[in-house]
């Protein structure tokens, strides 16, 4: 019971850290439940983690999120005018449609790929997306300036991230700037279009429990997904805050070493499984 209730917890607290951080949640759940010997995924905990991810996002960007709902077209109020607000919402739609198909169309190869030779090559692949774009001038562009070719890139890229060992919010923050979008704006952009993500993978979950893989459900399993869900929203809340800071100062490149280091360690499970 001891060993159930800290896989929980750690379980919630990696992947709030690993959703919001560009270094991929679905990789490090895998990698999480070979260290404890789990086996198969439970997608009670998993739907309880991604309704904590949605919530912290949900609370993080509520005003934004608050302006989306409106069509983009801002209020007068104590935060003044919303400038700009428009043109991200025909960005993050454009982005959301194609993202949403992508994610559907890929699943279930991405559920095939879970070997840790395939983990520590799309870690790899990961590292080199955050790592190129120090590499490149940088620009400050905002959604006004991003036609939607650009967010059918930026939809197509990260809805790749079913695939693990590549994040969403990485993918999304470099192609953004590689498009040369600034820091702030390639942030904002990915955590908005985690919303949308994390509802999609919810409808996964509730799809794959309708499938038989639920198994049974008791008090004491409904208690530590919810314990997993709860450190899922207080540490994806704190990581969003963190990617908000590193935008504004020293950027997002380190993340690049830590998944080759990731991709590293995959391999070397892989050699010795």
């Amino acid at each position: 019971q001891n060993m159930d209730l800290i896989y929980a917890l750690i379980y919630g607290v990696v992947s709030g850290l690993a959703e919001m951080l560009p270094i991929s949640a679905p990789a490090h759940q895998q990698l999480l439940r070979y260290l404890f010997g789990t086996g198969q995924t439970d997608y009670l905990m998993n739907l309880f983690v991604h309704m904590g991810l949605l919530g912290a996002v949900c609370l993080a960007y509520r005003d934004a999120l608050k302006t989306f709902f409106r069509g983009g077209k801002g209020r007068r109020g104590r935060y003044g005018p919303v400038t700009g607000a428009v043109y991200d919402f025909r960005l993050i739609k454009t982005a959301t449609v194609f993202m949403v198909v992508v994610m559907i169309l890929t699943m279930n190869v991405a559920q095939g790929l879970q070997h840790y030779v395939y983990l520590s090559a799309f870690f790899a692949v990961n590292g080199i997306f955050l790592y190129i774009p120090q590499h490149v001038r940088q620009s400050n562009k905002d959604a006004r300036h991003m036609t939607g070719l650009e967010g059918m890139l930026l939809g197509v890229l990260s809805g790749l991230s079913v695939f693990s060992g590549l994040s969403r919010t990485g993918i999304c923050i470099s192609s953004g700037l590689l498009r040369g979008a600034d820091q702030k704006n390639a942030v904002n952009w990915a955590f908005l279009l985690t919303v949308p993500a994390i509802v999609v993978l919810i409808l996964f979950d509730f799809g794959f429990m309708a499938m038989g893989t639920l198994g049974a459900v008791s008090f004491a399993r409904v208690a530590l997904s919810l314990l997993s869900g709860a450190a899922a929203f207080g540490c994806g809340f704190g990581a969003i805050r963190f990617m908000n800071f590193l935008a504004v100062r020293t950027g997002f490149y380190g993340f690049a070493y830590y998944s080759w280091g990731a991709a590293f360690f995959s391999l070397i499970l892989y050699l010795i499984t």
